[in-house]
């Protein structure tokens, strides 16, 4: 799937629905996964590790939905290992199920000359320029790029790919690249939020804020439902945002470290 964070959401949610309501005692809450862990970066996996045995989510890995019966509600799971489907399976019975299914590209895409071995617009991962065509770029959904296809990782590839075409336009090479740099607000509830922030290509923290960003916080979940909407629909739609790469560093001037983890790279002096 595009974002590891998408199908978790309302789980977190809807368990926290249960507890207000009074019934979460009868509610068994089961998070079935096909990857091997809660969340690609390690850092915030084992933060999810933590709330969901705090709050008795059962979870089991390694479990891809094969098939759903909905006149039984039984949903059959094809057991993952070495990242290849085997012949186990498991089923597993539900009263309500919440399903986030495969992502695909687009047939036009997958089927057409730009497209790599994936379906998607084959490009290389730093200037998000065509393996096959030097005049084509692609971002976002669509691309090759192997990090979460997310709005946020979209606005830092946007960039790039403004600045290399523009280059090209000069008569110059594309110089400009992608870090990898992706971001996955993960709610926990009506007033809780894990803002994770990593490089889509290491699963290194890439935080923009001097502060942990592993420690859910209420102002996170302000900053989720009041700005991102306008950042998106007022900075990225537009071309007025390409990211928080300007006032992270900014904000973590004296921290070389963090400079480091935001370039994507090693420490440099200011």
């Amino acid at each position: 799937i595009k974002c590891a964070g998408a199908p978790q959401k309302i789980m977190y949610l809807a368990e926290e629905h249960f507890r207000t309501a009074g019934v979460r005692d009868n509610v068994t809450v089961r998070w079935m996964c096909g990857t091997p862990s809660q969340f690609g970066a390690p850092k915030y996996s084992k933060v999810l590790d933590g709330i969901c045995d705090e709050r008795g989510i059962d979870r089991h890995f390694n479990w891809d939905l094969d098939s759903i019966d909905k006149d039984k509600k039984v949903a059959t799971f094809r057991k993952v290992e070495g990242g290849k489907l085997t012949d186990e399976t498991r089923e597993e019975s539900y009263d309500m199920m919440h399903v986030a299914p495969r992502m695909k590209s687009y047939d036009f895409i997958a089927n057409s000359p730009l497209a790599g071995a994936g379906g998607w617009v084959d490009v290389h991962q730093g200037t998000c320029q065509s393996t096959k065509f030097s005049n084509v770029f692609a971002l976002g959904d669509c691309s090759s790029i192997p990090t979460s296809k997310t709005a946020a990782a979209a606005a830092a590839q946007a960039g790039v790919v403004k600045h290399n075409i523009r280059a090209m336009m000069s008569g110059f090479a594309p110089n400009e690249e992608y870090n990898g740099y992706t971001s996955c607000p993960l709610v926990l509830g009506r007033n809780s939020l894990l803002l994770a922030e990593f490089n889509g290509f290491t699963k290194e923290p890439m935080e923009t804020f001097p502060i942990d960003q592993g420690t859910p916080n209420a102002a996170f979940m302000y900053l989720k439902r009041d700005l991102m909407p306008v950042m998106y629909f007022e900075g990225m739609l537009k071309d007025r945002w390409d990211g928080p790469s300007p006032w992270a560093a900014a904000l973590n001037f004296f921290d070389q470290k963090k400079i480091a983890q935001l370039s994507g790279g090693q420490e440099v002096p200011h």
